[in-house]
């Protein structure tokens, strides 16, 4: 343990160890999932950004591993506050196409990518929770989830091209209507 504290830190590659970090932060807040839905406390928070700012991780780095590991848990069932996927979304999103509020912004290519991976698993997950949202917002809970999924999937879907999206999907109660793009104008 003495070399590992004694190691310069300029050594380590502060990236990966912060992903590492911030995912076992999520897996233990996660354990009361009915209670945080993904949302770190203050005092996680305080933690998290204290290694960002003392090591140089990226904001928008931090922000797509967040989405990713949320992704993945809620992938895999958990529940997760669709209001936070949309708040790290929108940090990514301004960040990759460079409409950020102070017209300051880089991203790597990697992150770009990344950003892209993601984008297209959130908008799968929002469509199926959407499509079965009696399985996952049964009885309206969390409060507004519903609301805020249809919202991050409007966001999710006017950030793909024209190319990509030749349908328009609308889900009711039972059932899925597919209609051509072109006869939507």
């Amino acid at each position: 343990m003495d070399e590992f504290i004694s190691s310069n830190p300029c050594n380590f590659d502060h990236a990966t160890l912060f992903e590492m970090l911030q995912r076992l932060t999520l897996d233990h807040r996660l354990n009361d999932s009915y209670s945080c839905l993904g949302w770190f406390s203050p005092g996680q928070v305080f933690v998290l950004d204290e290694y960002c700012a003392r090591y140089g991780v990226r904001g928008c780095h931090r922000h797509l591993c967040y989405l990713a590991d949320l992704l993945e848990r809620a992938e895999n069932g958990a529940m997760v506050d669709p209001t936070l996927l949309h708040y790290s979304f929108a940090f990514c999103a301004s960040h990759v196409h460079g409409n950020r509020p102070d017209g300051i912004g880089t991203v790597t290519v990697e992150e770009k990518e990344r950003f892209e991976e993601i984008k297209e698993r959130l908008r799968l997950l929002l469509e199926n929770q959407i499509t079965h949202f009696r399985y996952c917002f049964p009885f309206g809970r969390p409060e507004g989830a519903l609301k805020a999924t249809l919202s991050l999937l409007e966001r999710v879907s006017s950030h793909f091209s024209l190319k990509k999206c030749n349908t328009f999907s609308s889900c009711t109660n039972k059932f899925v209507m597919v209609i051509p793009f072109d006869q939507l104008l």
